[in-house]
């Protein structure tokens, strides 16, 4: 199982940074045993707001994390 990261989720967005971009793209289409962390999503969306002069949007923020948890299974810790 492997668990992504938040900087592996933002970079495969950021598109300041192609050669980076593709890399993290990679890591996420051959994550074929991957879950997504439930404080993993929450990071995401909150740290995308850095991708706003690229002109992502909160709307394309959780657009991409609906896409992510079509594929990976959601983890939420449990007390």
């Amino acid at each position: 199982m492997i668990a992504l990261d938040t900087n592996i989720l933002i970079y495969s967005c950021d598109k300041a940074e192609r050669a980076r971009q593709r890399i993290a793209l990679d890591l996420v289409s051959s994550a074929t045993d991957g879950v997504l962390l439930w404080q993993v999503a929450c990071e995401f969306v909150a740290a995308s707001r850095k991708l706003g002069p690229q002109g992502f949007t909160p709307v394309d923020a959780w657009e991409r994390l609906e896409d992510y948890l079509a594929i990976f299974p959601l983890i939420i810790p449990t007390p």
